[in-house]
């Protein structure tokens, strides 16, 4: 009895992914992992360039807007490493979509100096483009905008030129408007059988819940299966084995999992919270500690990876890409973990967290759903981090040590390394 209410709980889920892509719809997507970027290319939007396929040089850059519950969000997104399932109800701009050879945007005529083989220029445009669309930017919050756009020509200066031309003569841009349908209610939406790469993902399932229960469904169900968030991580390792996990449940839409608080001096972040917005929340409320993770996050990845990237996600991940592991591992972090099977929510302590490369202690029907830590004391708190690169690129080894002193002593310490 209790299986056929599982099945038909699944049945009655919407059957159908929709995307607008420069305020055209489109609702025949047969496959929820397919990459954004080779998407755009099969429908003819050629514009939206792909080099890297793993979220390392902008080429691919597009603008995604959504509704939040309450008002329009607009944020860049690289659609090399951007699976379908997470463009689900909100609008895709492409370069394409701000203007052409015979009606260029203001953008596109200032950057029409600033380029050579012009490949990586429609990145760029469109990472200034979304962040004009939050708001005219300042020439650093520009540069920002663009610290994971990479061009092999120019070396920089004359793109430097050109964003200070931006922002004394682009004031303001035509921000796209979001389809009334795109600002309902999110719905789940579950698709059987992707039409994808043939028989090799025969039958590969997807799902897009706004309820925990609604995953203890699925993997009642169906068993174990491959959680997914902002999905940078996952789409990596689909380059390199070019082969995607029967069952993917993507919890980008999980209700009530977008909170960040700091009570009674603990730190609480839900499942949800990018590192971008992590980041902000600290500069609006805790100065101290924006000081210490505007460093750390200034070398970790990029302005577009951090803006889907997760951070419980960086947590779990771990892996070289995991900065945030060594620092919360430092600050004696708790994390809030679910089990799928009993329901129940029980805390476990992050050192006892890696197991190995990739992979953690957790049982596969766990799912992390936030964590709490210290935070009314980072007096001692220091971050370090070898790379090959000194911006965007993954930790040779990090560590992160916490120290409490009294006086001249060191009462008592702690190292982590990553």
């Amino acid at each position: 009895f209790e299986q056929t209410i599982v099945t038909l709980t699944l049945l009655n889920m919407r059957k159908q992914i929709i995307i607008y892509i420069n305020g055209k719809k489109y609702d025949n997507i047969t496959d929820p992992m397919e990459r954004l970027s080779t998407f755009l290319s099969n429908n003819g939007l050629t514009g939206t360039k792909t080099s890297c396929k793993e979220g390392g040089c902008g080429v691919c850059t597009v603008m995604q807007s959504f509704w939040d519950g309450q008002k329009v969000q607009h944020k860049t997104l690289l659609s090399c490493i951007t699976p379908l399932i997470l463009c689900d109800m909100t609008e895709i701009t492409t370069i394409e979509g701000i203007g052409n050879s015979q009606n260029p945007h203001p953008i596109q005529e200032q950057f029409s100096s600033a380029s050579q083989c012009g490949f990586c220029t429609p990145g760029f445009i469109m990472s200034i483009f979304a962040e004009y669309c939050n708001g005219k930017p300042n020439i650093k919050q520009m540069r920002t905008a663009i610290d994971g756009n990479i061009c092999r020509c120019t070396g920089y200066n004359v793109i430097n030129k050109v964003l200070g031309d931006i922002e004394e003569t682009v004031q303001e841009v035509k921000v796209p408007q979001l389809a009334d349908e795109l600002k309902q209610k999110y719905q789940t939406v579950l698709i059987e059988n992707c039409d994808y790469n043939g028989e090799a993902y025969k039958n590969q399932i997807t799902i897009q819940p706004t309820t925990y229960q609604e995953i203890k469904n699925f993997i009642d169900k169906y068993g174990s299966c491959k959680f997914m968030a902002g999905g940078s991580d996952v789409m990596v390792d689909f380059k390199t084995s070019n082969r995607m996990p029967k069952y993917v449940v993507s919890i980008a839409r999980l209700e009530n999992q977008k909170y960040i608080i700091i009570e009674n001096g603990v730190l609480k972040v839900g499942a949800l919270v990018t590192i971008n917005e992590f980041e902000e929340f600290l500069q609006k409320h805790h100065s101290k500690a924006y000081n210490f993770f505007q460093s750390v996050y200034s070398v970790f990845a990029s302005h577009h990876v951090r803006q889907s990237a997760t951070m419980c996600g960086n947590i779990m991940n771990c892996s070289s890409a995991s900065d945030n592991l060594p620092i919360f591992m430092a600050l004696g972090c708790t994390l809030k973990v679910l089990s799928l099977k009993s329901m129940e929510m029980r805390d476990v302590d992050i050192d006892t967290l890696p197991k190995g490369y990739h992979t953690t202690t957790l049982d596969k029907t766990d799912l992390l759903t936030g964590f709490e830590a210290k935070f009314d004391d980072l007096d001692g708190l220091y971050f370090k981090k070898l790379s090959r690169r000194r911006h965007d690129d993954m930790c040779v080894v990090s560590s992160a040590c916490k120290f409490n002193v009294q006086g001249n002593k060191v009462v008592s310490a702690k190292i982590c390394f990553g």
